[in-house]
């Protein structure tokens, strides 16, 4: 049997007469029931592939028979097999049931895409991840993509506390002050995040800097049986350098002890002293090996007092007369109290800043740097520098303002002139 899809249709109808009955006959006129049944429904069995080829070309008169023939019991079999031609003059073979059917699951699945593209444009408008159709919307997202392409990534980050913390503790200044000579600006921002230093650090550290300075300078007097020292201007030639250190490291030292930062409290009077007590020490000490500038020196300029050593001892001192205000109201206004032994050590100590040696100078030292009173020193050595000279004289109205104000604790007072 030849198959349906390439069986061609029939030259000739298998009905007794060649002319077709009017739709409207109901079967009237047709052959008998045996020819009927031999020719009208063996037919249709026998030539199941193309019933459907078997309509009339004319779809005005193929509607009606259509219509009519399913009212009909007998009919409705063969009408089911039966569809509409197509209208185009087209010579490809007519559909069958089975393309009929690809069609409209087609025609089913183009409706399901539809949905599917809705579903997309409501998820875009929610804000959820993007669908294949809403493509438009990725270029922000190349753009960002672009933008942080050259950044580096999380994993290619180098960290760098790792690496300070694998270096020795005394490469982390170098690095640091380099930075902050790149950055000046940012002196403010790590001064704020240093901790307020240990006194007990800070005195050890300035006493450590002082000794260089005492094994370079030698001893001042000869010893017995050996040779002379060396001159004034040489000794001073080779602590210079070691002088600018400590004067810069105790100066640093004073300014950040005492500047009152907001919320930190303020240091008290005896926690001051103990600082400002070696400090005044060594600086008397160094003044002492600062030449006069009329002798001869070694080099050009070397006998000059350098800038450092006159700004820490004009911060020394404003410091110690900070010192005595604030001493000064919190025993007089506030009813603070101190124990005897502490208040007569610093009265010593101050009287010994001020007078020094016991040993009366014929002619007294020209007033110089930091002295703003004309009173002579009585109780000088001979052979006292005359920085060291103007110094202890511009300590004396300290030692003055201590007896009036809180001399009292001690039992002490300023004698009354006659």
């Amino acid at each position: 049997m030849a198959h349906p899809l390439t069986q061609q249709p029939p030259s000739s109808l298998p009905f007794a007469f060649a002319a077709r009955p009017s739709p409207l006959a109901f079967g009237f006129g047709l052959p008998s029931a045996s020819g009927s049944s031999s020719a009208g429904v063996s037919s249709p069995v026998r030539h199941s592939g193309n019933a459907w080829a078997n309509l009339s070309p004319s779809p005005a008169k193929a509607t009606p028979s259509r219509f009519r023939l399913n009212s009909s019991p007998t009919a409705t079999h063969t009408s089911l097999k039966r569809s509409r031609p197509s209208r185009s003059p087209s010579s490809s073979p007519p559909l069958t049931p089975t393309s009929s059917t690809s069609a409209v699951s087609h025609t089913r699945y183009d409706q399901s895409t539809s949905k599917v593209d809705l579903a997309d444009v409501a998820g875009l408008a929610l804000q959820d991840t993007p669908s294949v159709s809403a493509g438009k919307h990725k270029l922000p997202k190349r753009t960002r993509l672009t933008f942080t392409k050259d950044e580096p990534s999380s994993n290619e980050v180098v960290d760098v506390g790792i690496l300070l913390a694998t270096l020795p503790p005394s490469a982390h200044l170098p690095i640091l002050l380099q930075i902050l000579r790149n950055n000046p600006s940012l002196s403010a921002s790590i001064l704020h995040q240093i901790p307020r230093p240990d006194l007990r650090s800070c005195i050890n550290e300035l006493e450590s800097s002082f000794d260089r300075i005492r094994k370079l300078a030698g001893p001042l007097q000869p010893a017995f049986g050996r040779q002379p020292v060396m001159s004034i201007s040489r000794r001073w030639d080779r602590v210079r350098g070691e002088a600018d250190a400590f004067c810069r490291t105790a100066s640093t030292f004073i300014r950040f002890i005492t500047t009152r930062a907001p919320g930190a409290s303020t240091v008290d009077s005896q926690t001051l002293f103990s600082l400002l007590h070696p400090v005044t020490s060594h600086l008397l000490s160094i003044l002492a090996l600062i030449p006069h500038s009329s002798q001869p020196a070694s080099g050009s300029q070397s006998s000059a007092p350098i800038d450092t050593v006159l700004d820490l001892a004009k911060l020394l001192l404003s410091t110690w007369n900070s010192w005595l205000l604030d001493l000064s109201s919190e025993v007089n206004e506030q009813g603070g109290m101190y124990p005897y032994s502490v208040v007569v050590q610093w009265a010593n100590v101050i009287e010994q800043f001020a007078s020094g040696d016991s040993v009366i100078v014929s002619e007294p030292p020209v007033v110089a740097h930091w002295s703003t009173s004309s009173t002579p020193l009585q109780n000088l050595r001979q052979d006292i520098q005359p920085l060291e000279s103007s110094f202890r004289l511009a300590f004396v109205p300290i030692r003055e303002q201590f007896v009036t104000r809180v001399g009292w604790l001690i039992g002490r007072s300023r004698p009354h002139a006659n």
